[in-house]
Formats: structure tokens, C-alpha cells, sequence
């Protein structure tokens, strides 16, 4: 069962982080650098066996357009700090857009929460599947935060791509459409 909730009537607590310095903290909603210029850093990972992270996430998702497998990326300071495990962008017909990044520098944290930018940090507690009518925010580098509504997912749309001067069209799949 899924709550269909207005989007206007959304509410989130947002809270007083710790001390962070943009070269050191690795949270969703900011950017990441590397060979296919600025993307997003989507949500953290945890393996099933946390290593390092005080917050047991190792890595996180971005987008597979951006990066391939093996290319190192950087954070806002331009500060090496992960490398691409596994990408997918389509390569050989439909697929998703996806990337694990795995952080590989240990002065850099990955924190629980997404930027909300004028909303301040939002913790993040879980995660469930969204059904179409129901309310959504996302974070993003150069979107920043919205919110909106589910209209349609899982399914598949053509997506066109600008890198340097260059389009790129690819079929891609689990697209989660929103208003």
C-alpha cells in the first residue's frame, strides 16, 4: 500500500550537522568530477560487511553516463578520492544508468544524509518504492532540490546526453518519470 500525499504537504526535519569541510565529506546531492565532467552523487552504499566508514558506507551511486569502470573521481576541490567499480550506460543496448563508486581515500567520510541545499541536511532513514501518485524530492548538483510527484516507473525511455560538444541518445531503462 502506498500513501498518496499532496506535494505541498511534505515535511522534513532538517537538523544542525557536524562540522564538515566539502573536501573531506562525501554526502548525496554534491557534486562529483571526473572524466565525463560534473555529476551527482546519488545515495551511499553499504557493503554487507562494513570496512572503514564509521557510517558503514563505502561508496556510493552516481550515474553511468558519467564514468566508466576504472576512472578516478574527484571531489568539489577537486580531490581524488574513488574509483569506479562497476558503470553501465546502455553499452549494448537498453540498460540502466548506473555507477558504484567505491571511496578509496580514508580521509574522506561518507555522511547519511542528502543535501537539500535551501532545506538544509536531510537525514537519510531507509527506502522504499515509490508507486505512481506519490510524493518524491531528489537532489541534485545542478537541479539542487524538488520535489514532485511519481507519474510513471520502471520503464524505459530515450535519453540524450551533451558531453563537450558531443550527444549521445541511449535507450534507458528503470526510468523513474516524475512531474
Amino acid at each position: 500500500a502506498s500513501a498518496r500525499v499532496p506535494t505541498d504537504m511534505i515535511a522534513y526535519e532538517t537538523w544542525t550537522a557536524p562540522t564538515m569541510t566539502a573536501d573531506t565529506d562525501v554526502f548525496a546531492g554534491n557534486s562529483v568530477f571526473g572524466p565525463g565532467g560534473e555529476c551527482t552523487i546519488g545515495f551511499g552504499v553499504r557493503p554487507f560487511e562494513p570496512r572503514r566508514a564509521p557510517s558503514g558506507i563505502t561508496g556510493f551511486l552516481t550515474t553511468g553516463h558519467c564514468y566508466p569502470k576504472g576512472a578516478r573521481v574527484s571531489s568539489v576541490l577537486r580531490q581524488p578520492f574513488g574509483t569506479v567499480m562497476q558503470s553501465t550506460f546502455g553499452e549494448t543496448g537498453p540498460g540502466p544508468d548506473q555507477a558504484y563508486v567505491l571511496l578509496d581515500r580514508p580521509a574522506f567520510t561518507a555522511r547519511e544524509f542528502v543535501d537539500g541545499y535551501g532545506a538544509g541536511l536531510i537525514t537519510v532513514l531507509g527506502s522504499t518504492e515509490a508507486d505512481p501518485g506519490d510524493s518524491v524530492c531528489k537532489a541534485g548538483a545542478r537541479s539542487q532540490w524538488k520535489c514532485g510527484t511519481v507519474l510513471f516507473y520502471d520503464t524505459s525511455k530515450p535519453v540524450t546526453f551533451v558531453d563537450g560538444g558531443d550527444r549521445t541518445t541511449r535507450m534507458v531503462t528503470n526510468v523513474t518519470e516524475t512531474s
